[in-house]
């Protein structure tokens, strides 16, 4: 048996290995699915000034294994991205599309859609979920006849964008529809390599908030798809003033 001096001494080397091990807990792993076969057409809207994406949609998606799941998604709008609009001006977002993957069929997932400003750091902004720009709305996503869907969501009306902001998608029931092996419904990924500070995601059951996809993948692998549709805001015409009041400034 140990002397009792030293027992206190092992209490606290268990204590510090139980810490340890729970800080080095691995952090959920995104998981490739390959079964797609071929894209869809290209999603376009003619009407819109321009759509914006991280990058063409791709064959393949990420999802978690369970009991992780998405439950948020946010995107930095690229609004310097739209040619036909000024760099100054705002967007008005019409429509954001989406790719899901469900993992079993039939499914369905509520969705909310907003836009929020951007925060944090200047040199790596975040979503600052207080400051609402475009109020929150819901959508109800069902699946169809194969388990990779695209989804058009259409935005209220009025919806400019006239600073750094992000569209935030958050899923309300994404892990009702499990697959075979345990895994959640996902997201299908874009050609282009993920980069920092772009993308953000939530991680159902696992620590809350929005983290950087970039640093979930390791700084390896591609951004989640998402496409907006979007025009340029009309100037809001300068108010004319009255005689009368224009003589009251000089009096």
């Amino acid at each position: 048996m140990p002397r009792p001096a030293r027992i206190p001494a092992i209490v606290a080397i268990l204590q510090l290995v139980l810490v340890c091990g729970f800080a080095t807990a691995a952090a959920p792993v995104p998981i490739l699915d390959r079964s797609r076969t071929g894209l869809p057409p290209p999603v376009t809207a003619p009407t819109e000034a321009c759509q914006p994406q991280p990058g063409p949609e791709s064959l393949f998606s990420y999802y978690f294994d369970a009991p992780q799941y998405f439950a948020a998604l946010a995107w930095r709008i690229p609004r310097g991205s739209c040619a036909q609009c000024a760099v100054t001006s705002s967007l008005n977002i019409r429509s954001a599309t989406i790719g899901l993957v469900w993992a079993s069929l039939p499914c369905m997932a509520h969705l909310r859609l907003s836009v929020v400003a951007a925060g944090g750091d200047a040199a790596c902004p975040a979503p600052d979920t207080t400051r609402v720009l475009c109020p929150a709305f819901e959508f109800t996503a069902l699946s169809g006849a194969g388990s990779y869907e695209e989804y058009t969501i259409p935005f209220p009306a009025g919806c400019c964008v006239a600073q750094g902001a992000f569209v935030l998608i958050q899923f309300q029931d994404f892990d009702v529809c499990k697959r075979a092996n345990g895994g959640s419904s996902g997201i299908i990924a874009s050609q282009s390599a993920s980069v920092a500070c772009d993308q953000y995601v939530t991680i159902g059951n696992d620590a809350p908030g929005l983290v950087d996809w970039y640093s979930i993948l390791g700084a390896v692998g591609n951004s989640l798809w998402i496409q907006l549709d979007a025009d340029c805001c009309a100037p809001t015409p300068a108010r004319s003033r009255s005689w009368g009041s224009i003589k009251t400034l000089y009096r």
